[in-house]
């Protein structure tokens, strides 16, 4: 564990492994955990063999960062007792001294991962990303019913859906697009059905099994990319790995419980702003039914989230002239 081994695993190792990232990931806490194992059977040799080691390592303290994540890993000399420690065959009060090593990391995946997940998931007909909420989002094509009612009461949004959906004979068929504007290739294609019933239904699928299409939306995907990074960066923050007998130290707690509703939603506005619209005659209609739906699920969703606050107050501190424009049209 060393500067040249983590060069290595960040740039080479996890940046050049798109289909197997998450497997070769689990790399760097499987030598962790080794790590541990390592501690633990020096200290049984130690205490069988009554020889105190412990002046005799050079305790490891190294940081690294790079683009695709950082890592600090060091060891302390602790003294815990033989029941805290496991090892009760040397009495529930005896005291040993244990090399503990501890993990600091932060890892995202590479661009080539995140295009190679997006690509299959279209493939496969599947949103992006796991989890029990993707799962009814596949099963229903679109909001969920909970989602549905609640969007059923905002009169302005229903205002715009109901007056797209009469303009296009009833239902207005279009696809959303992600494109990765250096290679010209859609990423990720979203085939979706805007009506006053189902209000939005979306399937993944690839551009050729659209069965029809009355707007087309491309978004930039570096855009997305670099919102999904920041995003995870300041909201996740870093996961500390700690052995089992130091876990109930301070160092566990999480750290950069970041909740910023705010910079959330600018980032994703900046993104549907930029957003290509055709044909233009709809650009109009569709960037307002974006915004009114954006703005609306940053509002419900917060609503249940930890914080029990209200986003749009906050949002309404920091931009009180751009939601009101938002919240006038329809």
């Amino acid at each position: 564990m060393n500067s040249e081994f983590l060069a290595w695993f960040f740039e080479k190792y996890m940046a050049n492994t798109a289909e197997d990232w998450e497997e070769h990931v689990s790399g760097i806490y499987d030598l962790y955990w080794r790590d541990i194992e390592f501690s633990k059977q020096i200290a049984r040799t130690s205490q069988c063999s009554k020889i105190d080691v412990s002046s005799q390592f050079s305790l490891i303290n190294i940081k690294y960062e790079s683009n695709y994540g950082k890592i600090e890993f060091w060891e302390e000399m602790r003294t815990v007792r033989a029941s805290e420690f496991g090892e009760k065959i040397f009495g529930e009060d005896k005291e040993i001294t244990v090399v503990t090593p501890f993990m600091k990391i932060w890892i995202f995946p590479p661009k080539k991962f995140i295009l190679f997940e997006m690509k299959k998931a279209m493939k496969e007909h599947k949103f992006p990303g796991k989890g029990e909420d993707k799962t009814e989002r596949e099963n229903q094509e679109g909001p969920t019913e909970k989602e549905k009612e609640q969007i059923k009461q905002n009169g302005g949004f229903m205002n715009i859906v109901r007056k797209m959906s009469e303009k296009y004979g009833g239902a207005v068929d279009g696809v959303i697009q992600l494109k990765d504007y250096a290679t010209n290739e859609i990423v990720f294609n979203l085939y979706v059905n805007i009506n006053e019933k189902d209000i939005i239904k979306m399937k993944p699928m690839l551009p050729e099994e659209v069965p029809q299409e009355d707007i087309k939306i491309e978004i930039d995907f570096e855009k997305i990319y670099d919102m999904i990074y920041t995003t995870q960066k300041e909201m996740e923050g870093e996961r500390i790995e700690s052995p089992p007998w130091a876990r109930d130290e301070s160092i566990g707690t999480k750290l950069d419980d970041i909740k910023d509703g705010i910079g959330i939603y600018f980032r994703v506005k900046d993104i549907l702003n930029s957003a290509t619209i055709t044909p233009a005659s709809s650009e109009k209609d569709v960037r307002k039914l974006l915004n009114k739906f954006f703005l609306m699920m940053m509002q419900q969703g917060d609503k249940g989230g930890e914080q029990g606050e209200d986003i749009s107050e906050k949002l309404d501190d920091a931009s009180a002239k751009d939601f009101k424009e938002i919240a006038k049209e329809g």
